[in-house]
């Protein structure tokens, strides 16, 4: 498996396919068109990464960095490929390539996604706090402090 960040020529190869993995688990999202996708990567804080598996899109994540801190904002993983390490492998290598600064990473979960709770759980993210419900379902915030 090889992963790609937002700047490297193969990420823009699949740009497509990535925001399509992305619309399937997140429908509500704003930038549902290539060309606001491609404006919302432009952002400076915003970084993203894909994995790619004998040529096939595998995984996304998008995280944006701050100050000190770090958020994800989304790990996606194709559905045929889950439960096969690719979001343990996508996160690893994130956590792995954060800027020196980063002293902490979160994530939103919603309570109900038990499979993205245990991954984060696996790389030592602890619940930090109940947050809003986003479309009417519950969510927390997980936090790894570094």
């Amino acid at each position: 498996m090889r992963m790609y960040k937002k700047t490297s020529k193969t990420f823009s190869k699949f740009i497509h396919k990535a925001l399509a993995l992305i619309l399937q688990e997140f429908p509500y999202i704003k930038f549902k068109t290539k060309s606001k996708f491609r404006k919302r990567l432009m952002q400076k804080n915003i970084h993203a990464i894909i994995a790619l598996h004998k040529g096939r899109l595998v995984a996304f994540c998008e995280y944006a960095l701050f100050k000190t801190s770090c958020r994800i904002n989304a790990i996606v993983v194709a559905e045929s490929f889950r439960g096969k390490g690719y979001g343990s492998k996508i996160l690893a290598y994130v956590l792995k390539n954060l800027p020196k600064r980063i002293k902490k990473v979160r994530v939103i979960v919603w309570n109900d996604n038990s499979a993205a709770i245990r991954l984060y759980k696996k790389f030592g993210f602890r619940y930090e706090k109940a947050y809003r419900p986003i479309l009417g379902k519950n969510t927390s915030i997980f936090c790894l402090k570094l």
